[in-house]
């Protein structure tokens, strides 16, 4: 995945505690969107599923692109 990529990235030490709860936001996201995808392929309706995971996405992606942010890394933002 895309976040396993950046993972493997080393930030400067300074950068490191940062960009780890980053990474960890970001991580949240990821598998709540794979939680949401499991759901589907069980045969939950897709436009329904989709409508009671879009908060959950949106408060998640959010909170991963403030932190992305504050480390200094907006172009992880969304």
């Amino acid at each position: 995945t895309l976040l396993r990529q950046i993972a493997v990235v080393e930030p400067p030490n300074s950068l490191k505690p940062a960009v780890a709860q980053a990474l960890r936001a970001q991580a949240l996201f990821e598998t709540k969107i794979l939680e949401m995808i499991a759901k589907v392929k069980a045969g939950a309706d897709p436009q329904k599923t989709l409508k009671a995971y879009q908060p959950a996405f949106k408060r998640l992606n959010d909170a991963a692109n403030v932190l992305w942010r504050k480390a200094g890394l907006a172009k992880c933002a969304g």
